[in-house]
């Protein structure tokens, strides 16, 4: 579509489950565009307004990568099986947004299978995590997207918290629901790195040990009111976005420029023995 007014930003690798994200968004009233980045190219037929591109990078800097190559002027952040089936939800999370008034407010659908609050241990507790967020475009360059630190989920909840610590607005719209198709998350494999940073930033009385505490199912602590320290962006200005690693990686390789233009993964970058965990990664800060 011409001219988008909203950009959903996806960090994918499951070609597969692209179909039913396309179909789910056929009937919408408000001009968009998907924004596809990852390492596997669609496997079917994609319409105009679907811009894939080759990187192997972590799914947050694919996002980031995302944002960068978008159009609108509102961004939507998604995972590649996520599907929303209202007919115009576009529509309507671009016209709650817009009540906002307010450049760094957050709207979001309401995720049928999560619980959005921090805590899980008791009802309602914490700061709202929204899934599926819409937000400013140009707020979200300026910032340098998410903290450079996230690997795969909870950078988007860590901007909700902090916004919602400064009294701007996170609104969760309950009436639109957003659906996940596939089976199996990055939940397992990455929670010990990133929903530990995320408890460490804003739980007071946290600290990184090793084995991870699973804040989650204790009661929830004292909330910040500031991050215990500050992002760190990405640097937005560099060429090598969608081959080359800012923060820790996990699992994710850096590529060479050659290998990234013949989307082939390069045997040319040896991986660093050992990738950091977040407590040595802070500390070498």
């Amino acid at each position: 579509m011409s001219n988008p007014i909203m950009s959903i930003i996806c960090g994918g690798n499951r070609p597969h489950s692209w179909s039913a994200l396309i179909d789910a968004l056929k009937v919408q009233q408000t001009p968009y565009e998907i924004v596809m980045v990852g390492p596997n190219p669609p496997v079917a037929w994609v319409p105009e307004y679907f811009h894939y591109h080759y990187s192997n990078v972590k799914p947050h800097q694919a996002q980031v990568a995302a944002a960068v190559l978008a159009q609108g002027r509102l961004l939507c952040y998604f995972n590649d099986d996520w599907v929303i089936k209202q007919p115009n939800a576009l529509g309507q999370l671009v016209d709650e947004w817009d009540k906002c008034g307010d450049e760094e407010a957050i709207v979001a659908p309401h995720m049928s299978n999560s619980y959005p609050y921090l805590s899980f241990a008791t009802d309602k507790a914490g700061p709202i995590l929204p899934f599926g967020d819409v937000f400013s475009r140009e707020n979200f360059l300026k910032r340098g997207g998410w903290d450079t630190r996230f690997i795969g989920i909870y950078a988007s909840n860590d901007r909700a918290i902090e916004m919602q610590q400064k009294g701007k607005p996170v609104k969760i719209c309950y009436n639109i629901v957003l659906d996940e198709v596939s089976v199996g998350s990055l939940w397992d494999e990455l929670w010990q790195h990133d929903r530990s940073y995320l408890a460490w930033l804003w739980m007071e009385g946290y600290e990184l040990t090793t084995p991870r505490e699973r804040d989650f199912d204790v009661p929830l602590r004292p909330i910040r009111k500031v991050r215990r320290v500050a992002s760190t962006p990405y640097d937005l200005t560099r060429d090598d976005l969608l081959y080359v690693h800012q923060g820790p990686k996990g699992k994710w390789r850096d590529s060479c420029k050659n290998c990234w233009e013949l989307h082939k993964i390069c045997d040319h970058v040896p991986p660093p023995a050992v990738d950091p965990d977040i407590a040595t990664a802070l500390a070498m800060a």
